[in-house]
């Protein structure tokens, strides 16, 4: 055998005697493409060579995806939150008084603090009712965060002379079919009168309301044009009589200051009485389900080629049928996204 092999090497090295250019690309064209009659090896190799092109492709395609919707998620929240939040670490609000906002906007690289409010209500038009999120905001905020490109019908004002103009969500609008052109009929907000001790639902008295008209229609993401409206600050502080109390504070930060030591600063400065999130830790658990899934592939096609005496094929399935379903599931979700 030994003899067989050396002169087998020696007619080889007599027809090339000079190995080509392109070694790699030479040996495999040899190798899949033989001239034998006997090319059932040479089907097999193909049909591995694809198998494992398919799921190499399909893990780049999955990986990009959520790469892409990692970025898309924080340009969606970029228009509805600031960089840095200040919440407090008990309760719903807290109180905001001059001291606190010149200790938060002496913070170097702070430049802008909002007061925002925010809680539950019922929104009324007609005969149309619905539980919505209303957030009380100044129209600063607003238009500083971009959400004068993401208006779809009417016009970005909260207010005008002595009238109230509230911004719905697309889905509120759809709810509630709300016409932005019906003078007649205002938007009606109520709130449970929470300065009695027991609330009877039949009393007049039960419910703290009041009118404001609709200026506006957002469409950003489905979960907050479902939900959400926005109402001048003083029009949501008026109907929960909340006084110089605040749900939060949405802090913005100069563009050449570093989000990481803003955040310390103000995390020491005011104490451990507030939160001081910024942008993904205020949406951590979202953020932490897309992460966990980019990594889940790698992980259990790893551990799939370790423990089976058929690692690498039960490696290309795992992809596969994994990297199928993930991809079906996000990219139906980047669809409600964008619509």
């Amino acid at each position: 055998m030994a003899g067989h092999n050396r002169f087998l090497c020696r007619i080889i090295c007599y027809l090339y005697p000079f190995p080509p250019v392109n070694l790699p690309y030479f040996i495999a064209r040899r190798y899949f493409f033989s001239r034998k009659k006997q090319n059932f090896i040479n089907v097999i190799s193909i049909i591995s060579m694809v198998g494992v092109g398919v799921g190499t492709m399909a893990l780049v395609i999955v990986l990009s995806v959520f790469n892409g919707l990692e970025d898309l998620f924080r340009s969606l929240h970029n228009t509805f939150n600031s960089e840095i939040q200040i919440r407090p670490a008990r309760g719903k609000t807290f109180v905001v008084n001059d001291t606190l906002l010149n200790k938060i906007r002496q913070a170097q690289g702070v430049e802008h603090v909002f007061e925002i409010i925010e809680d539950n209500a019922l929104l009324t038009y007609r005969k149309n009712q619905v539980i919505v999120k209303m957030r009380g905001t100044p129209e600063a905020f607003l238009r500083q965060n971009g959400m004068d490109s993401m208006i779809v019908a009417g016009k970005l004002r909260l207010q005008a002379g002595e009238t109230d103009y509230a911004i719905i969500g697309s889905g509120v609008q759809y709810m509630l079919s709300v016409s932005l052109m019906d003078e007649m009929n205002p938007l009606m907000v109520y709130y449970p009168n929470t300065s009695r001790r027991t609330i009877d639902l039949n009393s007049p008295n039960a419910y703290r309301r009041d009118a404001v008209r609709a200026g506006g229609v957002f469409a950003i993401e489905q979960r907050y044009d479902n939900n959400y409206i926005f109402v001048p600050l003083a029009f949501a502080r008026d109907l929960l009589q909340l006084g110089n109390r605040r749900t939060y504070l949405e802090v913005s930060i100069a563009g050449n200051a570093s989000m990481q030591r803003v955040q310390k600063y103000l995390q020491q400065s005011l104490g451990g009485d507030f939160l001081v999130q910024n942008r993904d830790e205020q949406h951590a658990s979202l953020l932490k389900a897309i992460r966990w899934e980019k990594l889940e592939p790698r992980r259990a096609a790893r551990q799939s080629a370790q423990g089976h005496p058929l690692g690498k094929a039960v490696c290309v399935h795992h992809l596969l049928v994994y990297s199928g379903n993930c991809f079906l599931q996000h990219f139906l979700l980047a669809h409600d996204a964008g619509h």
